[in-house]
């Protein structure tokens, strides 16, 4: 692991490629919103077996060289979080971690003007604080704010894993090359990668970023469970989270479920909004049926109702303001339920 502490000019050379290629992934990402007909969007599975090491043994402070961040302002971050990794985090999960966390390169560097170009292009305040470079294993951030950014950072290093043609990264893939494709995922991984470092490394008091897609992985958590979806983010397993969650609805409904979650399709954010909704409340609705509840009990009922409350109903994108009428979402969702009888899909 290596530390990096910039002159003054090569900060701003980092500042600056940093913006650059801030400004290059705003204007992909808003190409491919207006142009998504023509573009790829599928999950792939990995090409290599290797969601687990052969030999493998947990990382500690023996088996990962860090004396290349001794004595710097990051020093007490990275001890704390390999020592809560280490003892909240099955090892046959951390085979990722273990493997990137010699290569990684931890760079200080300004990003006053990639929240300036971002807020310009979007219309939103940007506070961005740190970022992970997938493709080099290089974590770039800013030095008066790395309690802030530091553990998201973090995390995403211990779920990044490559093959020949692919990023991924927890619950999100990348292509490497192919410009024609969607990244997948990309919201969702960032929303449970925040549910993680709250979890795991924040204070009761500290406030999520992402808090849309936070509420959404927080609710898929609730249906596939936390020991499973950890395991998964951990092992870069997406096409293992659509399985877990097809078990509730079907591999179509999972696999566009996902998709919506990116909200790619510019010309219908509410629509895909209201479906992402009923989709997590009428998975968890099926999971309780699973467990022989009674859908037309009132605990029962109160139980879904809970769940869907914890869910974001207003929110924001791209400067604009979305509302849901989740009694609506509710009123159908257990009108449609009302009769049916919980059918195991995995059979």
């Amino acid at each position: 692991m290596e530390f990096y502490n910039p002159s003054i000019i090569e900060e701003a050379k980092l500042s600056l490629n940093a913006t650059i290629n801030f400004a290059k992934e705003i204007f992909l990402s808003n190409f491919k919103k207006n142009n998504n007909k023509n573009l790829k969007y599928a999950i792939k599975r990995r090409t290599t077996d290797n969601l687990y090491m052969k030999d493998y043994k947990a990382p500690s402070y023996q088996d990962v060289d860090l004396d290349g961040i001794k004595n710097t302002p990051v020093a007490p971050y990275i001890y704390d979080f390999f020592k809560i990794i280490k003892e909240k985090i099955p090892s046959k999960n951390l085979s990722n971690l273990y493997r990137n966390a010699d290569s990684l390169k931890i760079r200080l560097c300004d990003f006053k003007y990639n929240n300036l170009l971002v807020s310009l292009c979007e219309g939103v305040l940007s506070h961005t604080s740190g970022v992970y470079n997938k493709a080099k294993n290089i974590i770039m951030i800013e030095p008066n704010r790395i309690n802030r950014s530091i553990f998201h950072e973090l995390l995403h290093m211990s779920s990044n894993y490559r093959d020949n043609d692919t990023l991924y990264s927890g619950f999100s893939q990348s292509p490497i090359n192919d410009k024609t494709r969607f990244v997948v995922g990309n919201n969702l991984n960032e929303g449970y990668t925040e549910v993680l470092n709250k979890r795991y490394f924040q204070s009761d008091d500290y406030h999520e970023s992402y808090p849309l897609y936070y509420s959404y992985a927080s609710a898929i958590e609730k249906i596939v469970g936390k020991a499973k979806m950890e395991e998964l983010y951990f092992t870069a397993n997406l096409p293992g989270l659509v399985e877990e969650l097809a078990q509730y609805s079907s591999m179509e409904e999972a696999s566009s479920f996902i998709r919506k979650t990116d909200f790619y399709d510019k010309d219908n954010y509410l629509a895909n909004a209201y479906s992402i909704y009923s989709f997590l409340v009428e998975s968890y609705s099926n999971k309780l049926l699973s467990e022989n509840k009674d859908i037309n009990d009132i605990e029962t009922k109160k139980e879904i109702i809970s769940f869907a409350g914890e869910l974001y109903y207003k929110f924001q994108i791209d400067g604009t303001t979305y509302k849901l009428d989740r009694n609506e979402i509710l009123d159908n969702i257990f009108e449609k339920l009302s009769n049916r009888q919980f059918v195991d899909r995995t059979k």
